[in-house]
């Protein structure tokens, strides 16, 4: 009995990864998309703004190439329950900007090759100019070649 527990013990650990695999983006430029949907009630009327889509290009270096909330979320941002499983991360995201406090979740997948990422974002918040507002986003990158 004692070799057989000791038997499966040995096969468990052999078959699990020695170190969890580091998520990485491709190095160099990227294109990244945003397309937005902000929603408000101004005056007491619901309305529905579509904002993107919204390209802007970026270099990955080997410096932000790791696959993290750090390297995808903008200054003003803070970051809270993290998970990752497998090439997803997952976190609660809280912003404050010209005013307005936002909170809300995000996702983001990394492609096989970490040539390619896809995502959502739902924030909500209260601006001091049209009171509640929500925005929902769809985010994909792409890896466009080496940095110009």
């Amino acid at each position: 009995m004692k070799r057989l527990i000791l038997s499966a013990a040995a096969l468990t650990l052999a078959a699990a990864p020695a170190v969890a695999e580091e998520l990485k983006l491709e190095t160099g430029q990227w294109e990244n998309t945003i397309n937005m949907t902000m929603e408000m009630n101004m005056g007491g009327q619901p309305m529905s703004m579509p904002m993107g889509p919204q390209v802007n290009s970026r270099c990955v270096t080997e410096e932000d190439a790791t696959f993290n909330p750090d390297n995808i979320t903008d200054e003003g941002c803070s970051v809270n329950d993290y998970t990752e499983e497998g090439r997803t991360i997952s976190f609660n995201i809280q912003c404050s900007r010209d005013g307005m406090d936002l909170d809300g979740d995000m996702e983001v997948t990394l492609g096989p090759d970490g040539k390619s990422t896809t995502g959502t974002m739902e924030l909500t918040g209260v601006s001091p100019q049209v009171g509640e507002v929500k925005i929902n986003a769809d985010i994909s990158g792409k890896h466009t070649g080496a940095c110009t």
